[in-house]
């Protein structure tokens, strides 16, 4: 009760402390917004230069991916078959880092040297790929 008596005691501020109390306060409010404003800008700024990154190392990929393909393709056919691919899978080779059909391809050679070898008896590992038709 005696606090509430000297507060109706107290005298007014005056006008000069209520402006730099007003000042003070605006202040604060003003460095809040500014620091926020520079962090979102910061972020903005990173995730441009990220973005920019992104798109060069896109660009130097697809630059030596054409330059491969163009070098497989001045290969003869010959060459190229050594290598497992043939000249219309040169793209999809280059690009996955793989033949189009050579999973396929081997797949179906190894099961029709299984098939063969069940029909001549053999005892011997065929495919290890496909566990189904390995004989141990």
């Amino acid at each position: 009760m005696h606090s509430f008596h000297s507060n109706l005691h107290r005298p007014l501020p005056s006008s000069h402390q209520l402006h730099r109390r007003s000042e003070r306060e605006r202040s604060l409010v003003m460095n809040a917004l500014l620091r926020s404003a520079t962090g979102r800008l910061v972020n903005s700024v990173i995730n441009l230069g990220l973005g920019g990154l992104r798109l060069a190392r896109e660009f130097i990929k697809k630059r030596r991916q054409r330059r491969e393909i163009r070098a497989l393709l001045r290969l003869d056919d010959r060459a190229l078959a050594d290598m497992g691919i043939g000249r219309s899978e040169i793209e999809f080779a280059v690009r996955t880092g793989r033949g189009l059909g050579n999973e396929v391809r081997l797949r179906r050679d190894n099961t029709l040297r299984a098939v063969a070898s069940e029909c001549n008896g053999s005892e011997r590992k065929v495919n290890p790929i496909s566990p189904q038709l390995f004989r141990g």
